[in-house]
């Protein structure tokens, strides 16, 4: 069975956590590792990990360096370990019995595929997706693929999709360690840059419908995430 690593990047998420491992415990696919990167949270986060699932890794910053870098020193630590793939998403998720069978069996089957996304769902609303996959529009920003729409008129068959969003996507460990990560300056815009970057190298990214995440989706509004979103689009 390939090894998956799962990296989770914290920033007082403590909140989070019960739902997010209790579902990545029920998972199908057994033969993985948590590795948990902590940007300096002052909640109880560490302290919950600890005591419920000591066999998870935490990486521990002394501030908070940001999502691009913490999934970067994950990512360190999981190609050391010999991951084969690597599951990066968001602490306020909750994944599906499923989930990361279904990811897998898709990236196993096609080795041009770089990344396999799910169907995120708001977690509120069940049968409404927040994102199939995100798509490029000419202008330069991404914007998730499906959003609103009831989950009964997603297609049956997964098609390919521009860039996988960040609440959830799978990747092939070697293809990231092709990329070099995610790209530290591209703040807000992640995955967004390495999505691109894969499809310039000729890979392909799909979503799976069959793969099912929950995400606890809330949209903030503050003026610096607007200048970052625009330096992103532009450069």
């Amino acid at each position: 069975m390939a090894k998956v690593v799962i990296l989770l990047v914290l920033h007082n998420e403590e909140r989070f956590l019960p739902g997010l491992f209790d579902s990545l415990d029920k998972q199908s696919y057994k033969n993985f590792q948590i590795i948990c990167i902590d940007n300096n949270s002052q909640d109880n986060s560490k302290d919950f990990i600890r005591r419920n699932y000591p066999q998870v890794k935490i990486i521990e910053n002394s501030q908070n360096v940001f999502v691009a870098k913490a999934f970067n020193q994950g990512l360190i630590e999981a190609l050391e370990n010999g991951a084969e793939f690597i599951f990066d998403m968001t602490p306020d998720g909750v994944v599906e019995k499923g989930c990361l069978s279904a990811l897998l069996d898709v990236l196993e089957k096609n080795k041009n595929l770089a990344a396999a996304q799910p169907i995120v769902l708001f977690w509120d609303e069940k049968e409404k997706i927040n994102t199939s996959g995100n798509a490029i529009h000419f202008l330069g920003f991404g914007y998730s693929k499906g959003r609103g729409l009831d989950i009964r008129c997603m297609p049956a068959q997964g098609h390919p999709v521009n860039y996988s969003s960040g609440p959830a996507h799978l990747w092939r460990a070697q293809v990231l360690k092709e990329l070099g990560g995610f790209d530290e300056n591209s703040f807000l815009i992640e995955d967004l840059d390495l999505g691109w970057r894969a499809w310039l190298l000729g890979y392909q990214i799909v979503n799976v419908p069959e793969a099912i995440v929950y995400h606890k989706y809330s949209f903030s509004r503050y003026k610096k995430k607007y200048y970052f979103l625009e330096k992103g689009r532009l450069s």
